[in-house]
Order: structure tokens, then C-alpha cells, then sequence
């Protein structure tokens, strides 16, 4: 099925700087795993994730997905670019929830713009 964003999350991105970047308070997202599987992949070896805060509803509507290929994965994490981010804990419940299922995470710091790190996650 499909998942809401917390509440908390929603009025966050409503209100952050740049409120066009994200889905809409209301709308219902579909996880990876439903697109994984809507399009019949074989396998799945490399998955680049840009969310803007929403790293762990990712992760976590993809377990079935990351268990049974354990893909490569490059996730932005945002805790610099939404302090509110931080503040949820959603960047440390992403690193917990990934070094549990095995990845090893290489944080890379990038800072030309906006300061963020990119995580490079490898099994």
C-alpha cells in the first residue's frame, strides 16, 4: 500500500525554503519497493536517493528491495540543508537502519552552494 508523511515531516516541507521541491501535503507516496516491483525489474544494483529530507521513508519503503539485491545506494542527506532534519534524527535513524542491514557508509562532505553530505553506501 501507500504511506503519508508524519504530520511533523509534511508542515516542515510546507514551510521550508523551497516548498516547490516536494510533494504536497496530501499527496500519497509510493515506495520504493511498489515501483520496484511495478516495473518488473531483474535486478536492482545501484540507487541514487534525493529527497530532501525524506531519506528514511525511502530506505524504509525499500527494505525488501535493499535486502534482496543489496544495491549501491548514494543518498543526499540533508541535515545542513534542513536543520530540521538533524533535529528529527532522520539522518541518524538512516545510518542505523543501513549499517543494520549491512551497508558500510562513507560520508563525503560537499560544499560549493548549499553545504551537504553525500553517503556512499556499499555492502
Amino acid at each position: 500500500g501507500t504511506h503519508a508523511y508524519p504530520e511533523d515531516f509534511s508542515w516542515q516541507l510546507a514551510h521550508s525554503p523551497h516548498p516547490d521541491m516536494h510533494a504536497r501535503h496530501g499527496d500519497t507516496p509510493r515506495t520504493l519497493d511498489e515501483i520496484v516491483a511495478e516495473a518488473a525489474l531483474d535486478v536492482v544494483d545501484l540507487i541514487k536517493i534525493d529527497v530532501e529530507g525524506a531519506e528514511l521513508f525511502v530506505l524504509n519503503g525499500g527494505l525488501r528491495t535493499l535486502e534482496r539485491w543489496h544495491p549501491d545506494l548514494l543518498i543526499e542527506s540533508h541535515d545542513r540543508v534542513y536543520p530540521w532534519v538533524g533535529e528529527m534524527g532522520i539522518s541518524r535513524s538512516c545510518l542505523s537502519l543501513l549499517r543494520d542491514l549491512g551497508y558500510v557508509v562513507e560520508t563525503r562532505f560537499y560544499a560549493r552552494g548549499v553545504p551537504r553530505d553525500f553517503w556512499w553506501c556499499v555492502t
